[in-house]
Order: C-alpha cells, then structure tokens, then sequence
C-alpha cells in the first residue's frame, strides 16, 4: 500500500498517524458508551471493535476496486496486482466475520 501511495505522489505518514489517533479515541470512546466506564472491556465491546475493523476491510476492498478500475490508464500504477491486495483484503473481511459471528454470540449470550 506504501508503495501505491508513494508512486501516485502522495504521503501517507501523517494521515497514518492521524488514523491511528482517531482509533484510539474511538475505542475509547466506545468503551464509555458501552461500559460507563474507559477502563472496563466487555464483550459488547469486543464486538464493536470488530464491527469496525470489518468495516474497514471491506472498504479496503473497495479500494483496491476503484484503483484497479483506473490502474490500466495510469502509468504511475503499472505493474501493481490490485486483484492480489483485493483477495488479501477479502481474505481479511473472511475471518473477521468468523470471529466477529462468534463475538456477537457471545456478547449478546453474556448479556442474559
């Protein structure tokens, strides 16, 4: 993905870090919402990270969609294999959603 960000002339170090950052204030603030508390995890919690998390995958997919969409016409993209980072990223969304299933089973049975 550096490599794609690079060649297309951009820089994504800051928008890494700003990432990074939201995330974090995420979970936190979705632990609070959850909990009433920052400190405390629970399941439901658990399940929501990996909602999220699964989200981006997917999204990712989309990406690699569009980027492969325009890859022909851009020289600055030749010899890139969006089909491979898109079966990496589909591989990805697959087990998320194995273990976001089995979170959802147990968030939703602790609750009882």
């Amino acid at each position: 993905m550096k490599d794609v960000v690079e060649r297309i002339g951009g820089k994504g170090s800051i928008t890494g870090t700003l990432k990074q950052g939201a995330v974090w204030f995420a979970e936190k603030l979705g632990r609070f919402k959850l909990n009433d508390s920052i400190l405390s995890y629970s399941e439901l919690s658990r399940l929501i990270e990996l909602e999220t998390l699964a989200a981006a995958a997917q999204e990712r997919i989309s990406l690699w969609d569009s980027l492969d969409a325009v890859g022909g016409s851009e020289p600055r993209l030749d010899g890139i294999s969006f089909a491979y980072f898109r079966e990496q990223s589909q591989q990805h969304v697959d087990e998320l959603n194995k273990v976001r299933r089995f979170a959802a089973g147990e968030a939703f049975c602790a609750a009882e």
